[in-house]
């Protein structure tokens, strides 16, 4: 077959919730690896058993932070304190993806 045919191809803003949802799990199966701890925070478990995304038990010593800077109100000072000056170089590095402000005392 050398093109698709229109009614094999759904588009993003067709798609339920749950099937944006399924989509984004399966669509990234494939490369680089789980963070199970934001998994299992995030997502429902029973779902992704479904979609065939097997679960690990995220590793004990490993701390999950979890945000987004669209939760963050603007103007807000957030105080994060931190064992390690490495641990507060990647947690940097994660908020100013985010497009926060970072400064590192």
């Amino acid at each position: 077959m050398e093109t698709v045919p229109k009614e094999w191809v759904k588009s993003a803003v067709d798609l339920t919730e749950e099937e944006r949802d399924r989509f984004i799990i399966l669509d990234n199966t494939h490369a680089g690896e789980w963070d199970y701890l934001v998994l299992s925070k995030e997502w429902d478990k029973d779902c992704l058993a479904d979609w065939g995304l097997e679960m690990k038990e995220p590793e004990p010593d490993k701390t999950a932070v979890s945000f987004s800077a669209r939760k963050i109100p603007k103007g807000c000072l957030v105080k994060v304190i931190l064992d390690s000056e490495g641990a507060a170089e990647q947690l940097a590095e994660r908020l100013i993806k985010e497009g926060l402000k970072v400064e590192i005392k």
